[in-house]
């Protein structure tokens, strides 16, 4: 079944309930006991229901952010809309990618690459850190520009990654490629490195974490990655990056 019908099919269910008034119906679908008990977190849901029904129907990424912008007096505070966004995906057994929903690009990379999605295709220069996130949709291709990089490092601090541009740690490595999705992963970082991974299996990934359980916890997202079925690829399955190894102070090398 696609995702559109699997949304209409939602939306079948409601209107029915909605025509019968039949509460034993209710009892049986997660949505419909939202609409008998808690009707304005049901209106949220279907608001976010209608426009990824759309984005899926046009086949373009929208964000958490202009789904809050859609009506900001119904959602209250942009992070309400996570667990809304659970549900949803729950209910549906989809990721969030296949319902065409991103949180805004925290993606920085430092390094010559290209982003082609058909007959388009964008250059990242050295001195363009920001990846435009226009070009996170669906069909986007990675390629590494002609000379593939020695390495790619992934910083878990901007502030790090920030001092290792300002050391000049490219000009000194080149070529390389550097990478911070400014803390915790978001999706768009871990596709686009699992991507790399994937085409590329001899370019060592390395990562530099805090030596601290959060920097840890942070290395094995990237890693392994996570059962949440929201960060999830299309087919449902985590989004590793298997090569990925841990560099720098373990917590193990350090001594009371």
């Amino acid at each position: 079944m696609s995702v559109l019908s699997m949304i209409e099919g939602i939306v079948y269910e409601v209107m029915k309930f909605l025509k019968s008034g039949n509460a034993d119906e209710a009892k049986e679908s997660h949505f419909l006991e939202l609409l008998v008990k808690k009707p304005e977190e049901f209106t949220r849901l279907v608001v976010i229901l209608k426009m990824a029904h759309e984005a899926v129907r046009e086949d373009k990424f929208i964000t958490k952010r202009s789904i809050y912008y859609s009506n900001p007096i119904l959602f209250k505070r942009q992070s309400i809309i996570d667990p809304l966004l659970s549900k949803i995906c729950k209910e549906l057994s989809l990721p969030r990618c296949a319902l065409k929903i991103n949180a805004s690009s925290k993606l920085i990379v430092y390094g010559d690459i290209y982003l082609g999605i058909g007959y388009e295709s964008d250059v990242i220069k050295r001195n363009n850190l920001g990846i435009p996130e226009s070009l996170f949709k669906s069909g986007y291709e990675v390629i590494i520009s002609e000379c593939l990089p020695q390495f790619i490092l992934i910083i878990e601090k901007d502030t790090i990654f920030r001092k290792l541009l300002n050391e000049k740690f490219y000009e000194k490595f080149k070529p390389c490629l550097l990478v911070t999705a400014k803390g915790y992963p978001d999706l768009i970082t871990r596709k686009f490195l699992a991507q790399i991974n994937c085409k590329h299996p001899n370019i060592p990934i390395i990562g530099l974490f805090d030596a601290d359980p959060h920097g840890i916890n942070v290395f094995c997202t990237y890693k392994y990655g996570t059962m949440n079925p929201m960060m999830q690829n299309e087919n449902g399955n985590p989004i590793s990056i298997p090569n990925l190894q841990l560099c720098g102070l373990l917590p193990t090398e350090i001594s009371s």
